[in-house]
């Protein structure tokens, strides 16, 4: 390697040539070690005192193989520590290369007696180990400063693995001019709710000054609420969007700001930003203006691909709003929310025919019954008999095996008695039984049969058309509910 600087027509060269050689070898070969790499680091000039302090370069033998070596001498010598500890440092990778970034955070004060804890430097092989930098920048702050066993070093590293942003944000935290001891950032570490508070302060910081976003509503969302919030704000960030209201949407504690953040946070797969933006324009249409507006805008895509992806968020996002507007729990709004999964797909299934044949009977009523007093029962038990569909169908589907028949039938029961009330008439009842008779005469049964396929009921005229259209959606839920996997419709 010497050969080849050597060669070259640059100051390094003449600085190489310089050198007052001695009969030390490795005194000859520390020296050329130390001017390439001060010269690299643009520090030789400053650094010349010390390459001139042969005895001192001596006394670090071999310790001179890996160039981050050579860059912490001048620090090591201004310290005047003790020739064994300078030596002891410089032994090993995860000795030196902790030294370094404790002189970085400007917490190498105590070096003297923790390098000379067996304790600590075991556990600098641990951290040394760790690949993420400010996870090991992390773990040597509390290596520093506390006095944390192994173990609880791992705690900690665990706790980065599972909340990304943790390690940035208290690094910075600790770095930052607020005095917080040890035991505060502990605390910060093992209490996930303060730290995700803290992390999205931190990162967003420039978003909550520019936009005039409220911090106090970061105590009211809850953990899950906070990660999907911080995740927003990225793919927001990520994608130029610089409008304080979209910002503000997302952050409020309600049915919109919880839409937002389902649905977010997923675009970041988006790796086109054009698209992406499409797509976060496509979410706000209809989480201000609806989802009649909200599929308006779908018509506007040209790109089949980007349509297709448009497309299938509409249809996750009815759902969802579906969910909401009958005050769901959480838990059923992530199901029906469920991308990849064939339990959301199947919910949501479930989702649009319910809603589709509740309307049609909706509409069937209301055009066709000289019953007034009959729409506005059924308008009354419209929403109690989806939302037990719903549970019923959450029930079935999350929990394989419950017997949902019996639930389904009391459900219908309620409704079926206001728009399908059992026939009290004898004439109606007689004049029932006569058509069933010359239907099935006349039609050897198979009209009877296609009927009995299509809607579960073999007679004619006994029911009206709204009750055997929800006694079909009864059979349906269940056939979805229950159905393989394999046999799951897609939705169109």
């Amino acid at each position: 390697m010497m050969r080849d600087l050597l060669h070259k027509k640059d100051g390094l060269q003449k600085e190489l040539e310089s050198v007052q050689l001695t009969d030390d070898y490795r005194l000859n070969k520390n020296l050329l070690q130390m001017i390439v790499v001060f010269y690299e680091e643009k520090s030789l000039k400053r650094n010349q005192d010390l390459l001139r302090d042969h005895e001192f370069i001596k006394d670090m033998g071999a310790l001179m193989w890996d160039p981050q070596q050579i860059k912490l001498l001048p620090e090591l010598r201004a310290k005047e520590y003790d020739l064994e500890l300078v030596q002891l440092i410089l032994s090993k990778e995860a000795y030196y290369r902790a030294f370094k970034v404790l002189l970085e955070l400007g917490i190498a004060q105590d070096a003297p007696d923790l390098y000379n804890d067996p304790n600590k430097l075991e556990q600098l092989s641990y951290i040394n180990s760790l690949t993420e930098s400010d996870c090991r920048k992390l773990c040597l702050i509390f290596w520093a400063k506390g006095k944390l066993s192994l173990q609880e070093l791992m705690e900690i590293v665990q706790a980065t693995q599972q909340y990304p942003m943790l390690a940035t944000t208290l690094v910075a935290l600790d770095q930052s001019k607020r005095i917080i001891s040890i035991k505060d950032l502990r605390k910060h570490v093992l209490n996930p709710l303060i730290h995700m508070q803290k992390s999205i302060l931190h990162h967003f910081i420039d978003e909550f000054e520019q936009y005039g976003l409220n911090k106090s509503v970061l105590t009211k969302l809850s953990l899950e609420e906070l990660h999907d919030l911080s995740s927003s704000f990225s793919v927001l960030k990520q994608a130029g969007i610089t409008s304080s209201e979209e910002y503000s949407w997302v952050l409020k504690k309600n049915n919109q700001g919880q839409i937002l953040r389902i649905f977010l946070p997923e675009l970041s797969q988006i790796a086109d930003i054009e698209q992406r933006k499409t797509l976060v324009n496509i979410l706000y249409k209809g989480v201000q203006k609806g989802v009649v507006s909200q599929g308006k805008a779908l018509l506007e895509i040209t790109d089949k691909n980007l349509y297709s992806i448009a497309l299938q968020l509409h249809k996750r996002f009815i759902c969802v709003k579906q969910m909401q507007d009958l005050r769901f729990t959480n838990e059923v709004i992530a199901l029906a929310s469920e991308a990849e999964s064939l339990n959301g797909l199947r919910f949501r299934n479930v989702i649009f025919q319910v809603e589709e044949q509740c309307k049609g009977v909706h509409e069937r009523l209301r055009k066709s019954s000289t019953d007034r007093d009959k729409v506005s029962r059924w308008q009354r038990a419209d929403e109690d008999y989806r939302r037990a569909l719903y549970s019923i169908a959450f029930e079935g589907i999350t929990q394989p095996g419950t017997d949902i028949t019996s639930k389904i039938k009391q459900a219908e029961k309620k409704v079926l008695d206001i728009v399908d009330p059992e026939m009290k008439s004898w004439l109606h009842k007689i004049l029932v039984i006569i058509a069933n008779i010359v239907i099935t005469t006349l039609t050897l049964g198979v009209a009877n049969d296609i009927k009995e396929r299509n809607t579960g009921n073999y007679w004619f005229f006994n029911q009206t058309t709204s009750g055997e259209k929800l006694r079909t959606l009864d059979k349906e839920v269940q056939s979805l509910i229950e159905c393989p996997d394999s046999e799951i419709p897609k939705l169109k």
